[in-house]
C-alpha cells in the first residue's frame, strides 16, 4: 500500500472492513513510513504505530509489526510490543535492504551497507525474547540462508517471487537469481510442466516457478530440486514476436519468387526478417528497374517491421 494512505486515518477503517468481510486470521499491523531521511516521522510514526497495534487488537488477531528507521526507535517499538505480551513479531526487512537512503550520513558509520544496517536492526529485535520472528522480504534466494542460520525462531515471508518474477527474475534450484530479459529457458519443475513452451516466459508463470523454487529452497527440500531441470537459452523473439526467415531470393533470375515473398511479408508484417543466402542472382544481369523496386521494398519493408 503506498505510503500517502497508511497514514490516512480512514484507510484503516476500511482496511478493518475488508479483513472482516474476508474473514482474515491474522494481521499484521500496522505499517507506517519510517525512513532514515526523516528522524522526527521515523519516531511519531513508530509511536502511532503502537497504538494502531492496539487498536485493531481489539477485534483481530493481530502480529505486530516492529517499526523504527533508528536503532533507539526500533527499541523502542520492539519494548512496547513485548510489554503488551505478543510472541509473535514482524520485521519488514525489505526496507531495508532496498532502500535508496543509505546508512551514511544518518548513521555515522562509513563502513555500513544497506545489507549490514538491515543485520544490525534485526539483531535489535532478536534481542527481545520472542517465541517467532516473521522477516518480510526475507524468502528470497539471496538472503535466506544466512537469516536462517542466524536464529531459530525466524520465519521467512514477503513476496520477493513475484517482484522478482514481474522483472524477469528466474530463480534456479541451486538458488541462482536469472536475468530472462534476452534468455529463453525450460524447465520441469511441476509449474512450468503443466504450461504450453509458448506460455514459459508469462510473467505469471515465472513469478509461480519462483514461489514453487521458494518454498524448496527455504524449507530445505533437497530431494524436490535435484530432480529439477532447468536450461537457459539465448532468445531469438519472444512468444509474441513474429519472425520471418527468407533464402535464396535471386533477384534477376527468371525463377526468382521474390516480390511474391514480399508480399508474404507484407501480410504478416513480422517483427523481424532474416534474408539469407544469394539475394541477387549471381548468373544473371539485374536491370535497373529491377533494383530500384528491390530497394523501394526493402525500405518499406523497414519501416513496417
Amino acid at each position: 500500500m503506498p505510503d500517502e494512505y497508511l497514514v490516512e486515518e480512514d484507510i484503516i477503517e476500511e482496511f478493518k472492513l475488508f479483513a472482516s468481510r474476508y474473514n482474515f486470521n491474522y494481521i499484521i499491523a500496522w505499517d507506517m513510513p519510517t525512513y532514515l531521511t526523516d528522524y522526527d516521522e521515523s519516531r511519531v510514526n513508530t509511536e502511532r504505530s503502537i497504538s494502531y497495534i492496539d487498536y485493531l487488537d481489539r477485534e483481530f488477531n493481530v502480529i505486530p509489526l516492529a517499526k523504527g528507521a533508528y536503532p533507539e526507535h526500533l527499541h523502542y517499538s520492539c519494548s512496547e510490543i513485548y510489554g503488551r505480551g505478543f510472541k509473535t513479531i514482524a520485521f519488514h526487512i525489505s526496507e531495508y535492504l532496498y532502500s535508496r537512503a543509505k546508512p551514511w550520513p544518518y548513521i555515522k558509520d562509513y563502513s555500513l551497507t544497506s545489507y549490514g544496517y538491515m543485520m544490525h536492526l534485526l539483531k535489535i529485535v532478536l534481542e527481545y525474547p520472542f517465541n517467532e520472528v516473521i522477516l518480510i522480504g526475507g524468502a528470497s534466494p539471496r538472503y535466506y540462508r544466512d537469516l536462517i542460520q542466524l536464529d531459530g525462531r525466524i520465519r521467512l515471508a514477503g513476496y520477493t517471487w513475484y517482484i522478482d518474477g514481474v522483472k524477469y527474475q528466474l530463480y534456479s534450484p541451486e538458488g541462482r537469481v536469472l536475468n530472462l530479459k534476452d534468455r529463453f529457458y525450460l524447465c520441469n519443475c511441476r509449474v512450468c510442466r503443466e504450461n504450453a513452451v509458448s506460455r514459459l516466459r508469462d510473467l505469471s508463470n515465472i513469478s509461480l516457478h519462483n514461489l514453487l523454487i521458494n518454498k524448496y529452497l527455504v524449507e530445505g527440500i533437497e530431494d524436490k530440486l535435484c530432480k529439477i531441470r532447468l536450461e537457459i537459452y539465448d532468445l531469438i523473439l519472444d512468444t509474441y514476436e513474429g519472425l520471418v526467415i527468407i533464402n535464396e531470393l535471386r533477384v534477376g533470375s527468371r525463377y526468382s519468387m521474390w516480390r511474391k515473398a514480399f508480399n508474404i511479408v507484407g501480410r504478416y508484417k513480422p517483427k523481424y526478417l532474416i534474408i539469407m543466402g544469394n539475394l541477387v542472382s549471381p548468373h544473371d544481369r539485374v536491370s535497373y528497374d529491377e533494383y530500384r523496386d528491390l530497394i523501394e521494398t526493402l525500405t518499406d519493408v523497414s519501416q513496417e517491421t
